[in-house]
């Protein structure tokens, strides 16, 4: 059975570790300090983003809402001038003209 020292002086048995070895714990080091630094930076960057953050969400709602409240005053303003069309065009027997499906005969 080997053992991972028996692996580190497979070709050469003085003690000295093979290429693919010596490769290996190369890539190791790199894929780590590569994640380490991602990792760094990524948390250096979310700190500076927490004190940001509330406000900026707490800004979107306040527009959404707005944006709604904009967009609901001029639809219920069509509303009322459409049902005042309608109980006008009954009140006077004739058809609207918005009307789309034709009265039952």
């Amino acid at each position: 059975m080997w053992t991972f020292r028996d692996r580190l002086r497979a070709p050469n048995q003085i003690g000295a570790p093979s290429f693919r070895v010596k490769l290996r714990i190369a890539m190791m080091l790199v894929v780590s300090a590569i994640t380490g630094a991602t990792l760094y930076f990524a948390q250096r960057g979310m700190k500076g983003d927490e004190v940001d953050e509330p406000r900026t969400v707490r800004e979107q709602f306040k527009a959404a809402f707005a944006n709604l409240l904009g967009a609901q005053a001029p639809h219920r303003a069509m509303i009322a001038e459409r049902g005042s069309a309608v109980a006008r065009d009954v009140r006077t027997g004739r058809r609207s003209k918005t009307k789309t499906s034709k009265r039952p005969a």
